[in-house]
């Protein structure tokens, strides 16, 4: 129990050690007006000198921007600071426990865990959205389109788009409309725009824009044409998942068909996987078999995947 305790007690001082340390590295924006303009601006106010040069010493503002958009293309309402110190936590909680229960064994399982399926969270979530976000792309367009030919303004049309749409593409056009009233030059304004969310389609629709910008034309029919190419576009990759479903499939299978035997053959026959977990050999089949499984994955989502 002793051991246990010390053990507690050094795990706590490592995450509190952590906390100040992500302090240090990432800085802490508490002034509202602050947060605000870097929101909008995408600068971030000078915090004292001292506090400028530990932040260039152990980080670089690109390096934080870019986990900062990551956390944006994901949907996740946390600042960079919080997800850190989450993380953290999760670094020093999770691989503890399991040591406690499995030794060196637990402990390699649990920072393989911790740091890997943060990492698959994110990128599915950042999928997921996209896909959502380019859905919503065309009819975006027909708004616009419309609008335009009403005689309305650019700035009129997104304003009314915005206020129709649902999220995630009305979230973004809202705090696009936001920056253009402030005054923020338009093309800096739609090149945040699309490095925020990451979409292509999205880049297409930007170019196009500042294009007719520059030399003029036909906005109106311009952006009706996008989005005729977008939905052709999103018609070809419907019928491209329709054919790839059956690889799709196996591949699900594939992943889940070794924990379902694992599970039915503990059920049948207690025991009997005991040494799989317990002696070394067994754990080194048991991390070769995970890693070819993960590799077969891989692969057949690679192959699997539309590409047009």
């Amino acid at each position: 129990m002793g051991g246990v305790l010390f053990a507690l007690v050094i795990g706590v001082l490592l995450f509190l050690m952590a906390w100040g340390f992500s302090k240090i590295i990432l800085g802490e924006e508490t002034d509202q007006l602050t947060r605000t303009e870097s929101w909008f601006t995408g600068n971030r106010e000078k915090q004292g000198e001292e506090k400028k040069q530990w932040n260039k010493r152990f980080t670089s503002d690109s390096f934080r921007k870019k986990l900062e958009v990551e956390l944006v293309k994901a949907d996740l309402p946390l600042k960079l600071q919080e997800a850190f110190v989450l993380w953290l936590a999760l670094l020093i909680v999770v691989p503890f426990l399991l040591f406690m229960f499995r030794g060196p064994f637990g402990l390699a399982v649990g920072l393989v865990a911790v740091i890997v399926i943060p990492v698959v969270m994110i990128r599915v979530r950042r999928q997921h959205r996209l896909q959502k976000f380019e859905r919503q792309i065309p009819p975006m367009l027909d708004m616009l389109s419309s609008g335009l030919r009403a005689g309305f303004s650019f700035l009129q049309s997104l304003q009314n788009a915005a206020t129709q749409i649902e999220s995630p593409l009305g979230d973004t056009l809202q705090q696009v409309v936001a920056e253009i009233s402030l005054g923020l030059d338009l093309e800096d304004v739609l090149n945040r725009w699309v490095e925020r969310v990451g979409s292509m389609d999205l880049e297409l629709v930007v170019t196009s824009i500042l294009i007719q910008k520059e030399i003029g034309g036909n906005l109106a029919k311009i952006l009706e044409n996008i989005a005729r190419v977008m939905r052709d576009r999103q018609d070809v990759a419907a019928q491209m998942r329709a054919l790839t479903s059956q690889g799709r499939l196996e591949g699900l299978i594939i992943s889940v068909l070794p924990v379902v035997m694992a599970v039915i053959i503990n059920i049948m026959n207690p025991g009997y996987l005991t040494p799989l977990f317990q002696t070394a050999f067994g754990q080194k089949m048991l991390g070769t078999a995970v890693f070819f499984g993960l590799v077969g994955i891989f692969v057949i989502q690679r192959i699997v995947k539309p590409r047009y």
